[in-house]
C-alpha cells in the first residue's frame, strides 16, 4: 500500500509543476455548468430550508444570472486523515482518538468512509467501508512516528472522496506542519494548495483545545476547499463536535449556474463569492475553480 501511494502522490507532483495551460480542471458538473457546494451555519446550527433565491454568487466579481439549487441526496463521503507522528500524540492523545471515534455515531447507511494515518509516510488502514466499526478497531491499533507527511496525506485522502456519490469531506486531524519535525511530503504546501483548489472535495479540520491558538496552514486548506475549521473547548465531547461536524455538513447546498456570458480570465481561474441576500448565517464555499481546459 505505501509503495503505491508513493508512486501515486509522484505523479500528483508531475501535474503540480505543469504549467496551468496543460492542466484539467476537477470539479463535478457538467462542463458547461459550475457546481458549488455550500454549508450555512448560525451559532453553530445548520441552517436548514434556504432556496436558491436565497443565495449570491460573484463570479470574478459578475453577479451570476439564474442560479439553480441541486437536490443533495444526503449521503456523504467521508476520509478520516489523523495525524499519528511525535509531534501530533505529544498531548491528549486518548482524547484525539475518543474524538475521531465520532464518525461510528454520524454515519447513516448510505455514507462511506475511510481512515488514513500518517507520519513520516501515508497509511490506509481501513475504507471504503459503510459502517465506522472498522474504524473504531483500528483506532485500537496505531503506532507512532516521526515526520509528517500532511500533504500528501490530504491529498490522498482527497483522492479517496472524489467521484464518489453525494457530498465529499475529509477530516484533518493534526496540529498542522512542525518546522520541528522533518517533512517528508512530496508535495509542499504551495504545489498542495494549488491541486486542491481543482478539487471538489471538501477539507475540514479539528482542533482540540489544548493546541496554542494562532494561524496554522491547516486554515488555509480549509478556506481553499470551503471546509470549516472546528475550535474545541476544554469538557467539550470531542466524538460529538465530530458528529455534529458531519451532520452539519450533510445539510448542504449544492447550487449550480452557467458561466455563460462571464469575463474569462487569462489564467483561467474564476474567484467565487457566495452569499445570502438577506437571511443570516455564515457560509462555507470553495473559493474558486478553473476553467474547462486551464
Amino acid at each position: 500500500m505505501r509503495v503505491c501511494i508513493a508512486a501515486f502522490l509522484a505523479t500528483v507532483v508531475v501535474a503540480a509543476q505543469t504549467p496551468p495551460g496543460q492542466q484539467q480542471p476537477v470539479f463535478r458538473g457538467e462542463t458547461d455548468r459550475v457546481r458549488v457546494e455550500v454549508t450555512v451555519t448560525s451559532h453553530g446550527r445548520p441552517v436548514t430550508g434556504l432556496h436558491a433565491d436565497d443565495f449570491e454568487i460573484r463570479d470574478n466579481g459578475t453577479v451570476v444570472p439564474a442560479l439553480e439549487m441541486a437536490t443533495a441526496t444526503g449521503a456523504v463521503s467521508v476520509v478520516v486523515a489523523l495525524d499519528v507522528s511525535t509531534f501530533a500524540r505529544r498531548d491528549k492523545w486518548d482524547e484525539i482518538l475518543a474524538t475521531c471515534s465520532g464518525l461510528l455515531s454520524a454515519m447513516q447507511p448510505r455514507d462511506q468512509a475511510w481512515f488514513v494515518t500518517f507520519s513520516s509516510d501515508m497509511r490506509l488502514r481501513v475504507g471504503p467501508v459503510r459502517s465506522g466499526f472498522a474504524i473504531g478497531r483500528a483506532l485500537e491499533t496505531l503506532d507512532k512516528g516521526n515526520g509528517q507527511s500532511m500533504w500528501d496525506a490530504l491529498y490522498g485522502s482527497i483522492g479517496l472522496a472524489t467521484g464518489q456519490g453525494g457530498r465529499a469531506l475529509v477530516v484533518l486531524m493534526s496540529p498542522g506542519v512542525s518546522e520541528m519535525f522533518p517533512n517528508a511530503s512530496y508535495l509542499d504546501e504551495q504545489r498542495a494548495l494549488e491541486v486542491f483548489e481543482r478539487s471538489s472535495v471538501a477539507v475540514a479540520a479539528i482542533r482540540p483545545h489544548h493546541v496554542p491558538d494562532g494561524y496554522t496552514s491547516v486554515e488555509d486548506v480549509v478556506r481553499t476547499t470551503g471546509g470549516d475549521f472546528v475550535d474545541t473547548k476544554e469538557g467539550d465531547d470531542g466524538r460529538k463536535v465530530f458528529a455534529d461536524l458531519i451532520n452539519e455538513f450533510r445539510l448542504g447546498y449544492i447550487l449550480t449556474y452557467r458561466p455563460t456570458g462571464l469575463p474569462e480570465p487569462p489564467n483561467g481561474w474564476h474567484e467565487i463569492d457566495v452569499r445570502l441576500k438577506k437571511k443570516s448565517g455564515e457560509v462555507h464555499a470553495r473559493k474558486g475553480y478553473f476553467s474547462p481546459g486551464k
